[in-house]
């Protein structure tokens, strides 16, 4: 009886384990944008909740972005009147400065833990 119990014990856990293969403990996604006329060289993005902060760092100066609305495949980030849309899944950068709308040419790097 105690082998059975043993055996099922080793299987439930297993079981749990295997369903965890998708955790994450770290993840850092990067866009690198080089954008000179928005002053955009890194989008950063180190905790992927709406709310949170990201950092742009920029050729002149850094500063600090708002997401506004995050999900697996979309971004939305807001710093001053830039409003920073981004597809997470091809990892491309479009930019709405005022009513001035631009796609960048943007890398993508993500690095998980």
């Amino acid at each position: 009886m105690t082998h059975i119990a043993t055996t099922a014990g080793i299987i439930c856990l297993s079981l749990s384990l295997s369903a965890c293969l998708d955790f994450e403990r770290f993840r850092h996604e990067k866009y690198t944008c080089s954008a000179y006329s928005l002053d955009i060289e890194d989008i950063i993005i180190r905790n992927a909740k709406a709310g949170e902060t990201v950092t742009i760092s920029g050729f002149q100066r850094n500063r600090e972005g708002l997401i506004i609305s995050i999900s697996d495949d979309t971004a939305v980030i807001e710093t001053g009147d830039l409003k920073l849309f981004i597809d997470r899944k091809k990892g491309s950068v479009s930019a709405l400065n005022g009513n001035r709308y631009r796609h960048l040419k943007c890398k993508q790097t993500i690095f998980t833990i």
